[in-house]
């Protein structure tokens, strides 16, 4: 995972420390650990990161993983195998980069290879220099390349590419290239601290555009950082995507119910419920690391319930026997970004 402090020689709010960490996450993500347990190591590792360096990690991140196989077409046409992680995260990022922000093209060819000189003991620097500048050089030929190839150009696995084709011949494309937008930064109020007309009024007064889709239910036309949302610290509203937002609607919540949530981190469905009604919730998650998350979120919210690091499919372990009146078990959770 990385490191716990800003590796050595990279400034903590350099562009070569983002592209390291960045490549770090990429690779446990690679590895098989999804992203959102491999952030939460991250930043408990690292409390004190400011906000701006832990929004260039995210960007790189995030933007890298959705250009996911362009990346490594690229870098197959460039090396004879691949590098050994995280040097190959490392170029899989720089590449990223490179192609969105091409005017800043030395920028990050310096920035990475600095990044590589902290890797496995700097022995793929050159390496990276040689195929980052390769890459420039036979920028055009490249993208042509990846253009014409299924993979590289909708930056998706093979045979998801091809479900979609059979399902939905006319609309394929399309489904695709939404997939690899930036996703839209939906927001849940909570109706115990303020009501939507509130927090609304607070919003237009701080400057940020957002319209109401359902009461309770808001989009940014921005994505912004939640320091900047008037009401988030104070606990007023959530970030919460608009679908997950209809998972707490459909349990018919009444006063006084029994209420798991059997796969609860980080939090969002959990304190939607409890937002809903005055109910005794059991949240469940089997990470100690995301069920503190669960914990940390409610009491921002001003909210609590019995959190609990377990399986659920392992009743002995946590259950003491008595029904619950619903059970919400969301696998996997709406939000993961398996398809929009």
């Amino acid at each position: 995972m990385p490191t716990s402090a800003h590796p050595a020689h990279l400034p903590e709010d350099s562009l070569g420390n983002a592209l390291r960490t960045s490549a770090e996450l990429i690779a446990e993500v690679v590895g098989g650990t999804t992203l959102t347990e491999a952030l939460a190591r991250l930043w408990a590792a690292r409390p004190a990161t400011p906000a701006g360096v832990r929004g260039a990690i995210l960007d790189l991140t995030y933007g890298t993983l959705r250009d996911y196989g362009r990346q490594d077409f690229i870098l197959g046409k460039l090396l004879q195998k691949p590098l050994p992680e995280p040097v190959q995260s490392l170029l899989r990022v720089a590449l990223h980069r490179l192609a969105v922000r091409p005017d800043t093209a030395h920028t990050v060819v310096d920035q990475a290879v600095s990044a590589a000189a902290t890797l496995l003991g700097g022995k793929f620097k050159g390496v990276a220099n040689g195929v980052l500048r390769n890459a420039l050089r036979q920028a055009g030929e490249l993208a042509q390349a990846a253009d014409a190839d299924m993979v590289a150009e909708h930056r998706h696995p093979p045979w998801w590419i091809r479900r979609l084709k059979s399902q939905y011949p006319q609309k394929w494309r399309a489904i695709l290239a939404a997939g690899n937008t930036h996703p839209p930064m939906a927001l849940r109020v909570n109706p115990l601290r303020a009501s939507d007309d509130e927090v609304l009024a607070d919003f237009a007064a701080a400057g940020i555009t957002v319209k109401r889709l359902a009461p309770g239910a808001l989009l940014l036309e921005q994505p912004v950082s939640v320091t900047r949302l008037p009401g988030f610290a104070e606990g007023c509203l959530s970030v919460q995507d608009a679908g997950a937002q209809h998972a707490a609607r459909h349990l018919d919540l009444d006063d006084g119910q029994r209420v798991l949530d059997a796969c609860a981190a980080p939090g969002g469905k959990s304190a939607h419920i409890l937002e809903t009604a005055d109910v005794a919730l059991t949240a469940l998650d089997t990470d100690p690391l995301r069920a503190r998350r669960i914990t940390d979120n409610l009491a921002r919210l001003g909210l609590a319930a019995e959190v609990k690091t377990s399986d659920c499919r392992k009743l002995d372990a946590w259950w003491d026997g008595r029904p619950f009146d619903r059970i919400l078990a969301d696998v996997p959770c709406s939000a993961s970004g398996v398809v929009r």
